[in-house]
């Protein structure tokens, strides 16, 4: 996948153009739009560690409860990257599988963060920062000091200029 077909993807799930760029914007801050990135902490690069978990070498209950954030989200949390691993396992495919992903960031919205995928779904490009905001407070709630406001809304608006 690519940017476009991330942002086709996210589209497709009911996302308006500003929620789609929203979330991405969010996404290139966690992991460069890198699906098999894996938090910096980690001793193994992104592709080692992928592998490790798609082969077994790092069991499914490992990968959870490591603590490591992956994936363009950078799931971290335990229940979270369990759901991760069992979609990927489900399909058959990487943890690291783009489209597999986008469907999970998709699923949890609707499921979990109900008033927020709303917003995502009817916000307009007036609404970029705010929903920029509300998506990295919300779904990805990270440590203070990593927030990165700005840099997460100058990413959502890049790709809202090159998107629609």
């Amino acid at each position: 996948m690519s940017e476009l077909t991330i942002y086709q993807h996210l589209r497709a799930g009911g996302l308006s153009p500003a929620g789609a760029c929203a979330v991405m914007g969010n996404m290139f801050q966690e992991s460069a739009m890198q699906p098999n990135n894996v938090e910096n902490r980690c001793t193994m690069s992104d592709s080692e560690y992928t592998r490790a978990v798609d082969d077994g070498r790092i069991s499914p209950l490992e990968f959870v409860q490591d603590k490591f954030g992956y994936g363009l989200c950078q799931w971290t949390y335990w229940s979270r990257k369990k759901e991760l691993w069992q979609l990927a396992n489900s399909r058959h495919v990487s943890i690291a599988d783009e489209a597999m992903q986008c469907d999970l960031c998709l699923t949890e919205l609707a499921r979990d963060y109900s008033v927020l995928y709303q917003q995502l779904c009817s916000c307009a490009a007036e609404d970029l920062q705010e929903a920029t905001e509300a998506f990295c407070r919300k779904f990805e709630n990270p440590d203070l000091g990593v927030a990165q406001m700005r840099l997460r809304y100058q990413a959502a608006l890049q790709f809202y200029a090159t998107a629609v």
